[in-house]
Protein backbone atom coordinates (compact mmCIF):
# COMPACT_ATOMS: atom_id res chain seq x y z
CA UNK A 1 0.00 0.00 0.00
CA UNK A 2 1.49 3.52 -0.77
CA UNK A 3 1.73 5.85 1.69
CA UNK A 4 -1.29 8.29 2.07
CA UNK A 5 -2.62 7.53 -1.35
CA UNK A 6 -5.01 10.72 -1.22
CA UNK A 7 -2.87 13.30 0.17
CA UNK A 8 0.02 12.55 -2.85
CA UNK A 9 -2.46 11.94 -5.41
CA UNK A 10 -1.21 13.55 -8.54
CA UNK A 11 -5.25 14.69 -9.75
CA UNK A 12 -6.09 16.33 -6.53
CA UNK A 13 -2.76 17.34 -4.62
CA UNK A 14 -0.39 18.13 -7.01
CA UNK A 15 2.24 20.06 -4.90
CA UNK A 16 2.00 17.26 -2.73
CA UNK A 17 2.73 14.63 -5.51
CA UNK A 18 5.87 16.63 -6.40
CA UNK A 19 7.07 16.81 -3.42
CA UNK A 20 6.35 13.27 -2.69
CA UNK A 21 7.78 11.79 -6.09
CA UNK A 22 10.68 13.64 -5.62
CA UNK A 23 11.18 12.37 -1.80
CA UNK A 24 11.06 8.71 -3.38
CA UNK A 25 13.54 9.42 -6.46
CA UNK A 26 16.04 10.92 -3.82
CA UNK A 27 15.37 7.91 -1.64
CA UNK A 28 16.27 5.98 -5.19
CA UNK A 29 19.50 7.52 -5.06
CA UNK A 30 20.06 7.22 -1.68
CA UNK A 31 20.01 3.24 -1.71
CA UNK A 32 21.87 3.51 -5.40
CA UNK A 33 18.60 2.69 -7.45
CA UNK A 34 19.43 5.37 -9.41
CA UNK A 35 21.61 7.31 -10.75
CA UNK A 36 22.03 11.02 -10.20
CA UNK A 37 21.90 11.84 -13.65
CA UNK A 38 18.97 9.86 -13.78
CA UNK A 39 17.14 11.78 -10.62
CA UNK A 40 17.83 15.20 -11.59
CA UNK A 41 16.66 14.60 -15.73
CA UNK A 42 13.17 12.87 -13.60
CA UNK A 43 12.76 15.46 -11.20
CA UNK A 44 12.24 18.44 -13.86
CA UNK A 45 9.08 16.50 -15.49
CA UNK A 46 6.06 18.50 -14.89
CA UNK A 47 3.52 15.95 -12.75
CA UNK A 48 0.65 17.11 -16.17
CA UNK A 49 3.11 15.47 -18.55
CA UNK A 50 2.59 11.94 -16.32
CA UNK A 51 -0.73 12.59 -15.46
CA UNK A 52 -2.27 13.75 -18.94
CA UNK A 53 -3.92 10.22 -19.37
CA UNK A 54 -5.97 10.01 -16.42
CA UNK A 55 -9.46 9.14 -17.20
CA UNK A 56 -11.96 8.02 -14.40
CA UNK A 57 -13.56 4.68 -15.16
CA UNK A 58 -17.14 3.73 -14.87
CA UNK A 59 -19.30 0.88 -16.00
CA UNK A 60 -20.08 2.07 -19.19
CA UNK A 61 -15.95 2.51 -19.68
CA UNK A 62 -12.52 0.46 -19.12
CA UNK A 63 -12.38 -2.93 -19.10
CA UNK A 64 -14.70 -5.68 -18.81
CA UNK A 65 -17.79 -4.13 -19.68
CA UNK A 66 -19.61 -7.37 -21.33
CA UNK A 67 -18.78 -8.65 -17.82
CA UNK A 68 -20.13 -5.55 -15.36
CA UNK A 69 -23.53 -5.54 -17.49
CA UNK A 70 -23.92 -9.51 -17.20
CA UNK A 71 -23.55 -9.32 -13.45
CA UNK A 72 -25.92 -6.45 -13.37
CA UNK A 73 -28.73 -8.32 -15.34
Amino acid sequence: MLKSPWRYNPIYNPDYALIRRNTVLQQMVKYDYLPEEKYNQYKEIPLKKLVAKYQVENHNRGMAQYFRSYISA
